[in-house]
């Protein structure tokens, strides 16, 4: 049975449907009960609205019934059917428009949401783990976040994401048997696997003894440590973090001040897990992220790191400034992520970089940079090695990161287990071919339910 959103009929009220142009995706839509011409209009509006923000949904329901008190629409989940409804009743201008785009748009890429959309139309039931409640509220402090900018998360704010942990999961029934998923990832996959793989030093020494390529590295336990670094350039990491939180450098390892300043900003903006540093061989090379799914990559996408260009009298602030004015859709994230990665060449925000000179502003694609797809041209030589390696950590949904260095040769640098990202694209085709690539095995018994 298809979701649906019961609206009280004396809560509709009029709207212009010429304020939204034709009827195009809810043309098919018919009606069975009494209803009045400004009802049909308002239901016809706010079912337009729905398929077009939802254009990866591809289930319906065509026939939309009035009941004497409420009338049954069609619906993702409550808290989408409350957000268009909100936009019905204000002022139908462009930057509202603009903004419920960016929410929704912002929504339907979230592993959670690919997964419900997808279960819809493989005819599968599924259902959040969280009451709609904790549903409303998780969504209105991230889209408060989204339209805003991203802050570098702190250990405090890491337990408002743990405390969250439930929204994100959904849970899938097939042939009488539950199934427990966090995004892409089948929590089937035993926790401690996990829980071990979110320690980078550990992973990097499991998966180097199992002989794939990944960054030497040593853990700075103190500070005198940093005097004993045996790589040329280096890159500061936490050993248990993520979203980027204190990645810090790249510096040389020659250059004592920088690298001392370095190292004490990667271990101030520790968030999760203990109070200790790697120190990372640094790869130079192109930087992708491999998705790998039941013994099948789903995805490749390649970094393209932000980045602007010294005219010779701006400083850096003042042309990430710039860059925001003249690209609106420019990401507005904490500029601790830009400072992380100045610093490593002795600059800051107040420097001038000379005429043309490129100065990113990012590790990867993150921050503000942006990924191109090139599923279809990535190495197959590659690709097996990404699968061989799921299969011999026993976790078959993935996220890879990997540098193809100078010479061609592949380096894993970072694995994420559990939940990783799966809207990469401006366009949600990979994410949703994922998904139903990830159902299809679960439908069909994959072995490795």
């Amino acid at each position: 049975m298809l979701p649906v959103f019961k609206f009280y009929r004396d809560d509709i009220f009029n709207v212009n449907l010429t304020d939204f142009g034709d009827i195009r995706e809810a043309s098919s839509v018919q009606f069975i009960g009494d209803f009045d011409k400004h009802e049909k209009t308002w239901v016809l509006v706010y079912e337009e609205l729905l398929r077009r923000m939802f254009p990866e949904c591809k289930r319906w329901l065509n026939t939309i019934v009035f009941d004497d008190d409420e009338v049954y629409l069609n619906t993702i989940e409550p808290i989408i059917s409350k957000e268009i409804i909100r936009f019905l009743k204000g002022q139908h201008n462009e930057k509202n428009l603009q903004n419920l785009f960016k929410k929704i748009r912002y929504y339907r890429g979230m592993p959670d949401v690919v997964t419900l959309i997808t279960a819809k139309n493989f005819g599968i039931k599924a259902r959040r783990l969280s009451n709609e409640v904790k549903m409303e509220r998780f969504w209105k402090k991230t889209w408060e976040t989204l339209l805003s900018f991203y802050k570098m998360p702190t250990r405090e704010s890491r337990k408002s994401i743990i405390n969250d942990m439930d929204t994100c999961k959904v849970v899938l029934e097939v042939n009488h048997t539950s199934f427990l998923f966090l995004g892409q990832t089948n929590l089937t996959t035993p926790l401690i696997y996990y829980d071990f793989l979110s320690n980078k030093y550990s992973t990097s020494k499991l998966i180097r003894s199992m002989g794939y390529n990944t960054p030497s590295n040593i853990v700075i336990y103190k500070q005198k440590d940093l005097t004993h670094i045996p790589f040329e350039k280096i890159i500061f990491k936490p050993i248990s973090d993520a979203n980027r939180v204190g990645v810090v450098g790249p510096v040389h390892a020659k250059d004592t001040v920088l690298v001392e300043k370095c190292y004490k900003r990667s271990l101030s903006q520790i968030s999760s897990g203990p109070s200790l540093v790697m120190a990372e061989q640094f790869i130079e090379g192109e930087h992708f992220r491999i998705n790998v799914n039941y013994k099948k990559v789903t995805f490749v996408a390649k970094s393209e790191r932000r980045h602007i260009v010294g005219d010779g009298k701006r400083s850096i602030r003042d042309l990430i400034f710039n860059e925001k004015k003249q690209i609106k859709c420019a990401f507005s994230v904490s500029y601790k992520f830009f400072k992380n990665i100045l610093i490593g060449k002795g600059l800051n925000l107040k420097s001038i970089p000379s005429e043309d000179e490129i100065v990113y502003l990012s590790h990867d694609a993150n921050e503000g940079g942006y990924f191109t797809d090139h599923t279809e041209d990535f190495p197959e030589s590659k690709k097996e090695e990404a699968i061989k390696l799921s299969q011999d950590l026993q976790c078959y949904s993935l996220g890879l990161d990997v540098i193809i260095d100078l010479d061609g040769k592949m380096w894993f640098v970072d694995i994420n287990p559990i939940n990783p990202g799966i809207d990469f694209f401006n366009n949600l085709k990979r994410a949703y071919q994922t998904m139903e690539h990830v159902l299809n095995e679960i439908i069909n018994g994959g072995q490795y339910i």
